[in-house]
């Protein structure tokens, strides 16, 4: 299913069950553009000048639409479940539901995903059904999307091939006792199509990310700027601290683990042999 970013158009008797009144809108701080790097407001400003970034009124019928379409989806991956119930193959049937990223819904001024990396854009619904597991089970461990594949492949009894740099997240499926996923989450953006709707170039913005469960840093090859939050005390991502001397140490941290991460993601497959 494409369709899930606003303004959604399911079908006739599925849409019109969400009132906008009724909908939840993100928390906008008048200084937030002015503590984010200088493209984010750049891009609200784009938006706004193109005419593409919605009022209040169209942000509500918006999400409301957003809302109509994943009540459509979830009955539409419900018949899917169904189907494998008469087949008589549930049992034996692993099931994985998740999305490519997330969506801001106006979150710090922004429509849709555009080059961002705060959490709306970059968390994902995952969900499992696996036969044995933990049911209903909800978990806060850290994972990847390249951890996807080698979990299905380990259920299926495959042994994973050379280069996957993935890790298995079955011991959290199955509920089992200490099983932990990562310390951190490595995240990337280039390239950003949205960018061109926003009158922006879109080679102009790469962004690299390491994410732990108390911090976030976003690193922007060759500029002055970048993004630092505290995800203890300011889980919405609204105070900048980058440039905060009072966290330099913090920051310094972060880079360094983010290194760390980006040599670790090299391919890591042997290179093949040389002949000068």
């Amino acid at each position: 299913y494409h369709e899930l970013s606003p303004p959604c158009h399911p079908p006739a008797e599925w849409a019109g069950h969400h009132d906008p009144a009724d909908m939840p809108v993100p928390e906008l701080r008048a200084d937030d553009l002015a503590k984010k790097p200088p493209f984010y407001r750049e891009c609200y400003e784009g938006y706004v000048a193109n005419g593409r970034q919605p009022d209040e009124p169209a942000l509500r019928r918006a999400i409301a639409s957003c809302y109509d379409q994943m009540r459509f989806i979830d009955h539409q991956f419900g018949r899917a479940l169904a189907a494998l119930e008469e087949m008589g193959v549930a049992d034996d049937t692993l099931v994985v539901f998740l999305a490519d990223h997330g969506l801001s819904l106006n979150d710090h001024f922004q429509w849709r995903h555009g080059p961002f990396l705060f959490d709306q854009v970059t968390n994902i619904p995952m969900i499992w059904r696996l036969p044995g597991g933990a049911a209903g089970a909800v978990s806060a461990e850290l994972v990847e999307g390249v951890d996807v594949m080698p979990t299905i492949l380990e259920w299926c009894g495959v042994e994973a091939p050379p280069g996957v740099q993935g890790r298995s997240m079955l011991p959290i499926l199955r509920g089992e006792p200490g099983a932990r996923g990562r310390e951190s989450v490595l995240l990337q953006e280039r390239q950003a199509p949205d960018l061109d709707a926003r009158g922006l170039d879109p080679e102009r913005i790469t962004q690299w990310a390491v994410r732990t469960h108390e911090w976030k840093l976003i690193h922007y090859p060759g500029e002055e700027f970048g993004e630092l939050y505290d995800l203890r005390s300011d889980p919405g991502e609204f105070d900048n601290l980058w440039a905060d001397p009072g966290y330099a140490g913090q920051r310094s941290e972060m880079e360094r683990l983010l290194l760390d991460r980006i040599a670790a993601a090299r391919d890591p497959l042997p290179m093949r042999e040389q002949h000068w």
